[in-house]
């Protein structure tokens, strides 16, 4: 019982970082579609986005070791994602910089 307990701990952990990640990987697309955030939305869309995981979540059928697997498979990738808006937008930043610069110079 002890073991299950656990891995039902990890599965909440895995859950709400894919969670988080997923807010902060539609926050960059929203910066770099020039979108402004709104900051007053935020618990509506941390609500929109558990809803919408936890309806597809309670669809599954797989049993606890391949639900973890999968939700840190899920994890991992939405998190590279971010990782890939994060450069982009950094990108971004930076060619917006030297732009500035060659209008000063």
């Amino acid at each position: 019982m002890d073991e299950l307990q656990g891995l039902v701990s990890r599965r909440f952990q895995l859950f709400t970082q894919l969670v988080m990640w997923t807010i902060e990987l539609q926050k960059l697309e929203a910066c770099l579609a020039d979108a402004v955030p709104d900051g007053a939305s935020e618990d509506s869309d941390f609500n929109a986005i558990l809803m919408q995981l936890m309806a597809k979540d309670m669809r599954r059928v797989d049993g606890m070791d391949e639900n973890l697997t999968f939700l840190k498979q899920q994890v991992d990738e939405v998190e590279h994602d971010a990782v890939v808006m994060g450069i982009m937008l950094g990108k971004r930043v930076f060619d917006m910089e030297e732009k500035d610069k060659e209008k000063m110079s």
